[in-house]
C-alpha cells in the first residue's frame, strides 16, 4: 500500500531486485492539492504613510496542509480588524491569481497601529500582524488653549500657550518646529519649541510691563492656519508709589479755596496706575480745611 504525503508535487519511487532482467523500475506518481481550507498572509504590511498606498499585500489560498490552491477562482475580501479607523481605502476584494491574492493600492487615512483581517467564501479567515500608520506631511496648525488669559504686569502667564500642527487628514504630527514671537510687550520663554507626539508644541509667555492687550504668535511657514494669535489682557499690579500730579505750590487768599485740587496717582513697581487706592489726605500745618480726608484713586491712578 502506498500512500501519498502532505506535500503537492511529483514523487519518484523505485523497485529493484539485484540481477533481474528490468531492475530496477521506477514509479512517477504526482499528489495534487486538497481542496481550499485558509487563507494565509505571505507579503505583510509594514509601517507606512496615512493617505498613501501600502506596499503591495498578499494572502495565499492553501489547503489544511499548507499547499497552495491554484484553482480557487471566487473574491478574497481585506478589512480592518482593529485599529483607529474602519475605513480602508483603495481595492478590498481581488481575485487570486495561481491561489495568490495581491492587494495593491490599499491605503488608509487615520494614524496609528493596525490590524488587518483577510476572508473567502469557504475559507477559514486570516489576520495580518500588526503594522503602523504615520501621520503625512504637516499641513495646518490650530490653537490648542492658552488664550485669552490675564494676570499682572510682568507675570509669566498660569497657563502655556499651545498650539497643534496635522496633516491633510486631520493626523498631529510630531517633531515640527513652531516658531513663537511676542507682539510689542512681553515674550516668550523660547523662539521655538518642537510638537510632541500629540502634535502639540507648547511655550511660556510671560507679560510685559504696561496695562493692556498683550499679543503672541505661533508659526510655521507654509501651513494653512499659521499664524495663530493669541490674546492676552496685563493688569496694574500693587500700589507701592504715589506721586503728586497737580495742586503744588498754589496761593489763595485767607478763607478762599485753592484754584485747583490736590492730585495725586498710586502707581505699580512699573509706573502703571492703580485704581481703587485709599489716599488720605491729612493737614500738616496751617489752619486750612480739606472736603475729603479720604479719596479712592479713579481708573487713571
Amino acid at each position: 500500500v502506498f500512500t501519498s504525503g502532505d506535500a503537492a508535487g511529483s514523487l519518484g519511487v523505485r523497485a529493484e531486485i539485484g540481477g533481474v532482467t528490468g531492475s530496477p523500475v521506477d514509479f512517477v506518481v504526482s499528489i495534487t492539492t486538497g481542496p481550499s481550507a485558509r487563507l494565509f498572509v505571505v507579503a505583510e504590511p509594514v509601517t507606512s504613510t496615512a493617505g498613501v498606498a501600502m506596499p503591495s499585500i498578499a494572502v495565499a489560498v492553501r489547503d489544511a496542509f499548507g499547499n497552495v490552491t491554484p484553482d480557487y477562482a471566487q473574491s478574497i475580501s481585506v478589512a480592518v480588524d482593529s485599529g483607529p479607523s474602519a475605513a480602508l481605502g483603495g481595492t478590498t476584494s481581488v481575485t487570486p491569481v495561481a491561489g495568490i491574492a495581491t492587494f495593491s493600492t490599499l491605503s488608509v487615512n487615520t494614524a496609528g497601529t493596525y490590524r488587518l483581517r483577510f476572508s473567502g467564501s469557504g475559507l477559514a479567515d486570516t489576520l495580518s500582524a500588526l503594522f503602523t500608520v504615520e501621520a503625512a506631511a504637516p499641513s495646518a496648525m490650530v490653537l490648542v488653549d492658552g488664550n485669552a488669559q490675564t494676570d499682572t504686569v510682568s507675570a509669566t502667564l498660569p497657563n502655556p500657550l499651545r498650539v497643534r500642527v496635522d496633516d491633510a487628514f486631520g493626523n498631529p504630527v510630531p517633531g515640527v518646529t513652531v516658531n513663537w514671537v511676542a507682539i510689542g510687550a512681553g515674550s516668550v520663554a523660547s523662539p521655538s519649541s518642537p510638537t510632541d507626539a500629540n502634535g502639540i508644541a507648547a511655550i511660556e509667555a510671560t507679560l510685559g510691563t504696561t496695562v493692556g492687550a498683550t499679543s503672541f504668535e505661533a508659526s510655521v511657514d507654509g501651513l494653512t492656519g499659521s499664524p495663530v494669535s493669541f490674546t492676552a489682557t496685563a493688569t496694574n499690579g500693587a500700589a507701592v508709589a504715589l506721586v503728586i500730579v497737580s495742586g503744588d505750590g498754589q496761593t489763595a487768599q485767607a478763607a478762599a479755596a485753592y484754584a485747583q485740587p490736590l492730585v495725586v496717582r498710586a502707581e505699580d513697581t512699573h509706573g502703571n496706575p492703580v485704581a481703587g487706592v485709599e489716599i488720605v489726605f491729612d493737614l500738616q500745618s496751617g489752619a486750612s480745611a480739606l472736603s475729603d480726608t479720604t479719596v479712592a484713586t479713579n481708573s487713571s491712578g
